[in-house]
């Protein structure tokens, strides 16, 4: 196994969270542990088990379905980025969207620049068909390579939580710098890898990236990183870079060095979700519980802390939008027994609020940010 990013074979284990289970970004438990690496050359961090057949074939449907109001504001956050990161006085004739999932991002970048000519491609199928039903964009299954030989000259490529997912990040960006006008832009936002959290977790995310890494991708495809950014107010624990092609004059604007401390606090993370099971099973005794919450993190908790998992009986949100979730009922929060207690399963950074909030309707709250804190 060779690093994605320098090609070094100086690699070293993380610790596994499960000895035998891992989540993919779908949120399917597979029956495969986490194989995390630190490449001690570079410090990047590489997934090296096996792929998933299929991972985002006619089952991967995270992005199939329309999502409510939080998932809406996401989606214009990170539109709005883009426009952040485009100049102002030049709106990008043609949009290519690389990982467009069911269209939602094409369809933001519609409101902002209507004029636009907007295309994307997308894996997935089913997500891929889901973008005309919902949004009327125009989405085609596949990637970059895709698009015809000579569909060239995009004024905008973007590219959200996909350079993660792909065995070949050089390869990658060079199909992106091959489909770029000569004035185009490049703008990728990823998971900040200098922040260790439940990204490295997900077993098809295949290289975590601090910004130095990106920079490295980005300038071996003959394009300059302009800028890098951790997104830490409107997308916590993600980063942006928007690269132009390289016209041999320009140089690349200074970029944070790798931090390797943060890379040795991912281990630590991953230490942590392995002990988190037993951690909770000392808080909640022998007894049955409700958890509140059927996102990410309820999906993390049945993963790597399976035993808990399955000491849930049922599960609570404040406004029920489906009747069973694994197999057990959804309930209102107002709706469900008293008589158990409750386990948070939401992101470490809600937990504190939403103790204080169900403790104050009298109810008995188990929560874990004290322990695992993102």
């Amino acid at each position: 196994m060779r690093c994605s990013i320098c090609s070094s074979t100086d690699l070293s284990a993380l610790t596994h969270p499960h000895p035998t289970r891992s989540m993919s970004s779908n949120r399917d438990v597979l029956d495969i542990p986490l194989d995390k690496r630190i490449c001690r050359s570079c410090g990047a961090i590489l997934e090296c088990g096996p792929s998933p057949d299929r991972l985002f074939g006619d089952s991967y449907d995270i992005y199939a379905r329309p999502g409510g109001a939080q998932d809406h504001a996401r989606t214009r956050r990170i539109a709005e980025i883009v426009q952040r990161y485009h100049p102002a006085a030049a709106a990008p004739r043609r949009i290519l969207d690389i990982g467009a999932a069911d269209g939602a991002l094409l369809s933001a970048l519609g409101e902002i620049w209507p004029n636009s000519d907007r295309i994307g491609v997308e894996p997935s199928p089913v997500a891929a068909a889901a973008a005309h039903v919902h949004y009327g964009e125009r989405v085609v299954t596949g990637d970059s390579r895709t698009l015809a030989p000579d569909d060239l000259g995009f004024d905008l490529i973007v590219s959200v939580n996909v350079i993660e997912h792909t065995p070949d990040p050089h390869r990658f960006v060079s199909d992106a710098r091959r489909l770029l006008s000569p004035d185009g832009r490049l703008i990728l936002i990823c998971p900040d890898g200098a922040l260790p959290n439940v990204q490295i977790l997900i077993q098809d995310h295949l290289t975590t990236f601090q910004a130095c890494h990106l920079n490295r991708v980005l300038g071996d495809a003959q394009m300059i990183c302009v800028r890098t950014d951790r997104l830490t107010d409107t997308l916590p624990g993600f980063q942006v870079a928007c690269a132009i092609p390289s016209d041999g004059r320009m140089t690349a604007p200074g970029v944070p060095e790798l931090d390797w401390s943060a890379v040795d606090a991912h281990d630590t993370y991953l230490k942590s979700w392995r002990a988190l099971d037993q951690i909770l099973g000392d808080r909640l005794g022998t007894r049955a519980v409700i958890g509140y919450g059927i996102g990410e993190m309820a999906a993390m908790i049945q993963t790597y802390a399976p035993r808990i998992f399955q000491r849930i009986d049922m599960f609570a949100v404040d406004t029920p939008a489906i009747e069973r979730f694994e197999d057990r009922p959804v309930l209102g929060i107002t709706d469900a027994p008293k008589t158990l207690p409750i386990l948070l399963l939401t992101a470490p950074r809600s937990q504190k609020v939403l103790f204080e909030r169900l403790s104050a309707m009298g109810r008995s709250v188990v929560r874990f940010d004290d322990h695992i804190t993102a």
